[in-house]
């Protein structure tokens, strides 16, 4: 995640998979999936599989599941639902419901099909601001995984927020109650609530309140940072692509006038001295918030690190960034976004 490789140009591998068809991808299997003489074993290579989609390389994770499924001779469930679940985090959107659809054709348990029912949702979801009818295949989709599976959490919620954007709010709020039943320590419950609360905030663009203290004694909340346009970027010391950003927040830290502009860094460790030590090390002189609790984490309904949440001057959501791109700097990624900023950028 460290290797740094020209901004704004997409690699060999992405050029590729975008290029690929689905056919051509199951065509091709037996040659993009060589055997290792170490690994010959569908469940050894998915486990391999597992490890590199973990560390987000996308390339390894897909020869491993390419693999297994010709280990399988091709009629492994598990090993089409893994490499739709790949395709889902490079958001490919056409090809994961594709290799969804692949995992139902030869799915014998409710437990597979709703997982790929799941995978197709997120798919049409992700969808939704492209076409009119992608909400409702959403929903079926979803519907089709909770009355699979309705032991998983997460597809009730899936469900919940898509009934929720459709404005069906009676029906959301009973999944979305259903979700927090199920999972009431999960992190988006504080978010579920807020919406069975007022289903009209799933509609907009949700920010929780908070009211948090930064180590140089600043206090900060919505109100306070009116105004101002606020990066906050979720970290911890022990994350190591959020230290290879460190750079990038630093520069970002100094590039916008204070009267305008709020960077905050929310850390995650257990220990709060490993977080004073390492601020205190690496010169982080812009406000440091301690979060070892997770209150901050699960008000916004975050799930990994390292996440930045940009907000409006008048408080609401602008657009959130999750994870590391390779290709991109975090700067790199936050630029466009807060080049469309006029608080930024007055005339």
């Amino acid at each position: 995640m460290g290797e740094r490789r020209p901004r704004g140009k997409m690699t060999n591998l992405r050029k590729q998979w975008r290029a690929l068809t689905v056919a051509m991808l199951l065509l091709c299997l037996p040659g993009l999936a060589q055997t290792r003489p170490d690994v010959d074993t569908s469940e050894n290579e998915l486990r391999l599989g597992d490890s590199a989609l973990a560390s987000q390389d996308y390339r390894a994770a897909l020869r491993a599941y390419m693999a297994a499924s010709q280990l399988s001779g091709e009629a492994c469930v598990k090993c089409f639902l893994k490499i739709s679940t790949t395709c889902v985090a490079m958001k490919n959107w056409r090809d994961a419901v594709v290799l969804a659809d692949r995992a139902l054709a030869i799915a014998t348990t409710d437990t597979d099909k709703a997982q790929a029912h799941n995978l197709k949702g997120t798919a049409y979801l992700a969808q939704a601001g492209q076409s009119e009818n992608r909400l409702s295949q959403a929903e079926q989709e979803y519907r089709a995984a909770t009355q699979g599976d309705p032991s998983v959490p997460p597809y009730h919620f899936s469900l919940g927020v898509t009934l929720l954007k459709e404005s069906h709010d009676p029906e959301a709020i009973q999944e979305l109650r259903r979700f927090v039943e199920l999972a009431p320590e999960d992190s988006k419950a504080p978010m579920a609530k807020q919406w069975i609360a007022d289903p009209r905030r799933a509609r907009g663009q949700f920010v929780p309140e908070f009211r948090i203290t930064s180590a140089q004694g600043d206090e900060f909340s919505l109100d306070r940072l009116k105004g101002k346009i606020v990066v906050l970027d979720f970290w911890a010391t022990w994350c190591a692509p959020c230290r290879e950003a460190l750079p990038d927040l630093k520069d970002l830290a100094k590039k916008y006038p204070s009267d305008r502009f709020v960077l905050i860094s929310v850390n995650l460790d257990d220990d709060p001295n490993d977080w004073r030590a390492f601020v205190e090390n690496e010169k982080m002189t812009w406000p440091q918030v301690y979060d070892g609790a997770g209150q901050l984490f699960r008000a916004f309904g975050l799930e990994g690190l390292p996440t930045y949440i940009v907000l409006s001057g008048n408080g609401s959501l602008i657009d959130r960034v999750v994870g590391t791109d390779p290709n991109q700097s975090i700067a790199y990624r936050l630029k466009a976004i807060l080049a469309k900023q006029t608080e930024l950028n007055p005339h």
